[in-house]
């Protein structure tokens, strides 16, 4: 397998956790609000993990745009 070939499989593979990562994100809080809600006033584990979810996100952007700054050069 080449480094082009590792970069381009890594990358569909990053691509289908994310997608799956967005969907089950999705279905948690479309098909539970309320519960959410609660678990988040009540559990602190629950909230942390929320939050772990934002900082993850966050540092995806982050590497995006410098991928993005590459791209463009």
């Amino acid at each position: 397998m080449t480094r082009y070939d590792w970069i381009k499989t890594q990358t569909k593979t990053i691509a289908f956790y994310l997608t799956r990562a967005k969907a089950t994100l999705y279905s948690v809080i479309a098909g539970n609000p309320l519960t959410v809600k609660e678990l988040v006033k009540e559990d602190s584990e629950f909230a942390e993990l929320i939050g772990k979810i934002r900082e993850e996100y966050n540092e995806i952007l982050k590497i995006l745009k410098k991928l993005e700054e590459v791209v463009e050069q």
